[in-house]
């Protein structure tokens, strides 16, 4: 007998409801129908890579007498060139990747991994599976240990992640044979390849049979597990721009000596941890934040605050034996190093001076691309091969400055007086790994202005902490035992013109714009006890001073508008001896305005 349809429509919908609820009992993996992604497991029972350990990177707590060559990291490998430098970081990776998201290659020394997405290792196993004998992890500051590689080169350029090892290095890990090789992205297998090392006669590494898994995990900013990920995160549009606005809309050369002026302020280090005891770094939006950081934190937002200024291109440099990082950056054919604190410092003279004898990997980073190096090569050149600064040239350029910023009038004659009685400050000097370098030597005539501004502020501290009833000054720049000196001095009213010459042996003072010349004096100084010894006074006078030598001039007389001096030397010798370490003052109205050494 027919069914009749109201029937049918009432069976099928009960069919449903009951299909229905068994889907939604049953844990059935539908992911398959969502995007086509793979969901395969490898026959093979192979047990993921255990995280690396932080020590790893740490090689600085390793004993000082230690075989260093055995971790794997290149030498710093110097071509010169005058006149020029540069960071070659090798090649920027671009495999050609398929439809399962990954690619296993060999191209010439290397063995290389493509993968569009995240690396977590590329892990080497026995036939059978099992625990992995060697793990390569995307990372070019992990060192050589038992049983683990860190990679020579790691690009993330778009999303896509390239890992290059060379093949010599896994041929000396591995005993020739035939093993598994497996990647691991995002704690899952994305291919499964048979791989066969041959033997150190010459014999290549044979990647093949690549099984595809699972499609790889995507990049994520918020789970970064290696540094080339952290670089890559920090290179997008918004890192850049908030690392961009710590050095205030500065560009081009100006921006370098902004970014360092900030971290002299802002810079907080974390004593804790040193430049690569961990596996990543902060982006610029989480230490600013924070307001505190390592050593790697400060120095990846000082290259992504360059990015923002306009360069294409950044660095970071990673001394992994002690715990450094720095940002660098080319600017006219010379790459800059950035290191903590102004000035930047041209490459050859941070190699020479601070890094001599150290082994370095090195990251370039630039919008949405980061290529890092294990074994970077480095072309150095000087483009101020004296390494020194240029004291006379700028002394006078800075007492412009300081006129202009803070007010009143440098007088160049008070130069004379600065140099014996002035308040002083040193520059204190560049270190790095236990090395002390004069800030002088750094100098190059690239920043000339800005090495101008910079010891001025130092002027500018003395005067306004020392000097404030200072109306006309003089800022000394010199150099003495290696350091770099600033000196302050001042007077509150103008200094009268003073002229001294030698006649024979007779000194000849002329001084000019006294109004009272019963206000001037002449006194004798030792510049060695740094005390006043003498005075001399007119021929005619009766006045004596006690505890001080009194001196009388051989003629003094007074001009219409100010006075002649004649004294001679063999009256300074009778009574103080030794002229060697004497210094003549002119003092007008109690303040030495023009000094003249005897010696």
């Amino acid at each position: 007998m027919a069914m009749r349809p109201q029937y049918t429509v009432a069976i099928v919908a009960v069919a449903l409801v009951v299909s229905f609820s068994l889907l939604l009992a049953l844990p059935l993996d539908l992911s398959w129908l969502v995007g086509g992604k793979h969901q395969m497991s490898s026959k093979l029972p192979f047990t993921p890579p255990a995280p690396i350990d932080e020590h790893a990177t740490n090689v600085a707590v390793k004993e000082s007498g230690s075989d260093r060559s055995a971790y794997g990291f290149g030498d710093i490998k110097q071509m010169g060139v005058a006149n020029n430098s540069h960071i070659d970081v090798g090649p920027v990776l671009t495999p050609s990747i398929g439809g399962d998201g990954y690619t296993i290659q060999t191209q010439g020394e290397y063995l290389v991994v493509g993968v569009r997405g995240v690396v977590d290792s590329i892990a080497v196993y026995e036939p059978t599976g099992g625990e992995p004998i060697l793990t390569i992890y995307p990372s070019v500051v992990v060192y050589e240990g038992r049983g683990w590689l860190g990679a020579d080169v790691v690009t993330v350029n778009n999303g896509v992640t390239a890992v290059a090892v060379k093949t010599g290095r896994i041929m000396r890990a591995l005993q020739p044979g035939s093993y598994k090789l497996v990647v691991w992205s995002g704690h899952r297998i994305v291919t499964e390849c048979n791989l066969e090392v041959g033997k150190d006669n010459g014999n290549r590494v044979v990647v093949g049979d690549c099984r595809p898994l699972n499609k790889p995990t995507p990049i994520s900013c918020s789970e970064r597990m290696f540094l080339a990920y952290s670089l890559y995160c920090a290179t997008r549009e918004s890192e850049i721009s908030v690392a961009y606005s710590t050095i205030h809309n500065a560009r081009s050369g100006d921006a370098l000596w902004s970014i360092l002026a900030w971290l002299e302020k802002n810079r907080e280090i974390e004593h804790s941890e040193n430049a690569v005891s961990r596996l990543n770094a902060a982006l610029p939006s989480e230490l600013l934040s924070k307001h505190r950081g390592a050593r790697i934190d400060y120095a990846v937002l000082t290259a992504v605050a360059l990015l923002g200024a306009g360069f294409d291109r950044t660095y970071l440099l990673v001394f992994p034996y002690i715990g450094r990082a720095a940002a660098a950056v080319e600017l006219n054919n010379t790459v800059f190093v950035l290191d903590k604190r102004r000035p930047p410092i041209e490459l050859q003279d941070y190699i020479e001076y601070l890094a001599d004898d150290l082994k370095l990997a090195a990251c370039m980073l630039s919008p949405r691309l980061v290529v890092c190096a294990r074994s970077p090569v480095m072309t150095l050149g000087d483009t101020w091969p004296g390494d020194t600064i240029p004291a006379e040239t700028i002394e006078r350029e800075v007492n412009r400055v300081v006129e202009r910023d803070i007010g009143g009038t440098a007088v160049e004659q008070l130069s004379t007086v600065t140099r014996y009685l002035g308040t002083r400050i040193e520059i204190p000097p560049a270190t790095m790994h236990g090395a002390k370098v004069p800030v002088y030597r750094l100098y190059t005539p690239a920043f000339h202005h800005k090495w101008v501004e910079y010891i001025a502020e130092y002027g500018e501290r003395l005067i306004r902490e020392y000097g404030a009833i200072w109306s006309y000054f003089w800022i000394d720049v010199t150099v003495e035992n290696s350091t770099l000196i600033i000196s302050a001095y001042g007077v509150p009213f103008r200094p009268p013109h003073v002229d001294v010459t030698l006649a024979g042996d007779t000194l000849v003072i002329d001084v000019e714009g006294v109004r009272n010349p019963q206000l001037l004096n002449i006194l004798v100084y030792n510049a060695t006890s740094r005390q006043f010894v003498a005075t001399i006074l007119p021929p005619s006078s009766n006045i004596q001073y006690e505890n001080i030598a009194n001196i009388s001039a051989g003629e003094w007389r007074t001009t219409p508008n100010g006075a002649r001096i004649l004294v001679p030397l063999s009256s300074i010798s009778e009574a103080l001896g030794s002229t060697g370490n004497l210094v003549l003052m002119v003092v007008y109205q109690g303040d030495p305005v023009y000094a003249f050494p005897l010696g």
